[in-house]
């Protein structure tokens, strides 16, 4: 446990839509260091494409999965031209028109929901697991460049004679 007071201790800030001062494979590296081998297995498969909660996930991951899981249906749904309750991160993301903002606030309602969890978590694998899933969101949200995003735009739309 006290390996875990060191590793939150030096662990730097995250704030979304700022670059995260260390990376993803950093901070497994330094996390590697600490924490017992399966929890280290745990923390290194976290990804927001892992959505469906499995029984033996820790609890945080659970709540987390749960809430991705039920966005993505909804966002289906959506999709699907189904009547759904409109409420939450879904509907706030629907009422942009730019396509990047509506996948900004789709992860900003996951930031915010790992904020909600990270706050209850102090110094322990819940409170790791949390900083992975804020970094995962934070890689996502770094990958969107408008420049590259064009140019593959274009080299799709373009009409070969």
């Amino acid at each position: 446990m006290m390996s875990n007071y060191y590793l939150a201790a030096q662990l730097p800030a995250l704030f979304f839509d700022r670059p995260a001062r260390i990376s993803r494979r950093d901070f497994l590296a330094e996390a590697g260091k600490w924490l017992a081998p399966d929890e280290f297995t745990v923390l290194s498969r976290i990804s927001l494409d892992d959505f469906y909660p499995a029984a033996d996930d820790p609890a945080v991951l659970r709540r987390y999965k749960k809430f991705e899981l039920q966005l993505r249906q909804d966002i289906a749904r959506l999709r699907k031209n189904e009547k759904i309750f409109e409420a939450g991160a879904v509907f706030r993301a629907r009422q942009e028109k730019n396509p990047f903002e509506t996948e900004r606030n789709l992860l900003k309602a996951r930031w915010d929901l790992v904020e909600e969890i990270a706050a209850r978590e102090f110094f322990n694998f819940g409170f790791m697991a949390c900083y992975m899933l804020k970094l995962r969101i934070l890689e996502r949200l770094a990958g969107f460049d408008k420049e590259k995003g064009m140019k593959i735009f274009e080299q799709v739309c373009e009409v070969k004679a």
